[in-house]
């Protein structure tokens, strides 16, 4: 079962070993659910997403053909709005094409 924690900073050692950082789980279901819906769209996101590789290139994601497209960004601000969560297929995400 998953575990979720919300802080102050991300769980990376950098953030860890030289500083104050304050993580706290979350427990409620409701909020739990929430969280999850949230990190799910924006994994999604394939209009303004952006993937960092091992050699830090920080290319946008491209959308396949006929994919539903989806801007996290919006998808969450609706979503919180309206408590419905949008419609994606689960093979939205392809990392985009290297260049030279």
């Amino acid at each position: 079962k998953p575990r979720y924690y919300i802080g102050s900073a991300d769980l990376m050692t950098r953030n860890l070993d030289y500083r104050v950082e304050v993580l706290v789980p979350i427990f409620d279901a409701d909020a739990q659910r929430v969280l999850q819906d949230v990190l799910d769209m924006q994994w999604h996101d394939n209009q303004k997403a952006r993937i960092i590789d091992p050699l830090q290139k920080n290319e946008f994601v491209a959308r396949r053909k006929k994919a539903v497209a989806l801007r996290s960004q919006e998808a969450i601000q609706r979503y919180l709005a309206t408590g419905k969560r949008p419609r994606y297929p689960r093979s939205n995400m392809l990392p985009a094409p290297r260049r030279g």
